[in-house]
């Protein structure tokens, strides 16, 4: 994060979008909070480590609506639950 922060404030033009997501398993509802949190989470530290400006970052949870992988195995759900940082301009 300490990188992502570090080019973002060179490269003031860019902006970056913070996307929290869970697995599928237990309650959706729950997903939803968790994964909030967790781009949350994110945010917030890009704006107090990081030094950056609120109005550059986005964070948005999805639950368990975009998986990456499968969620009928441990190895899958490990992966789905994640952070991803998509850069924009």
């Amino acid at each position: 994060l300490d990188t992502v922060a570090s080019i973002l404030r060179r490269n003031v033009y860019l902006k970056l979008d913070i996307s929290g997501h869970t697995d599928s398993t237990g309650d959706e509802e729950k997903n939803k909070i968790l994964s909030s949190n967790r781009a949350q989470a994110v945010l917030d530290y890009l704006i107090t480590k990081g030094r950056l400006s609120r109005s550059s970052l986005t964070a948005v949870g999805y639950g368990s609506e975009r998986p990456v992988a499968d969620n009928k195995n441990p190895e899958g759900r490990k992966i789905n639950r994640r952070v991803d940082m998509k850069l924009r301009y």
